[in-house]
């Protein structure tokens, strides 16, 4: 498989999870956390971190396609998650 290929499938994987989440009532806003939200003298890799750990409907839609469907980014997005101290 092509490394398009993989991303496409991880893509579908990530936005079927959140249809998933709205059908079954994961509605929960005041967990949406936006990427502008985060302070601009960070490194991409802390940008990311905290994105996902204060975003808990994408990191929610991350987890499910790295599972589901993984491929290499995941796995820097899921260390850079772990980088961060909460």
């Amino acid at each position: 498989m092509s490394d398009q290929m993989g991303v496409c499938g991880s893509a579908i994987a990530h936005e079927f999870r959140h249809h998933w989440q709205m059908f079954n009532g994961f509605k929960d806003r005041a967990a949406y956390f936006c990427w502008t939200d985060i302070d601009k003298s960070l490194s991409y890799e802390q940008k990311i971190g905290i994105y996902f750990q204060k975003n808990l409907i994408e990191m929610d839609a991350l987890l499910f396609e790295s599972k589901v469907h993984p491929v290499e980014y995941q796995k820097y997005w899921l260390h850079c998650v772990n980088m961060i101290d909460t």
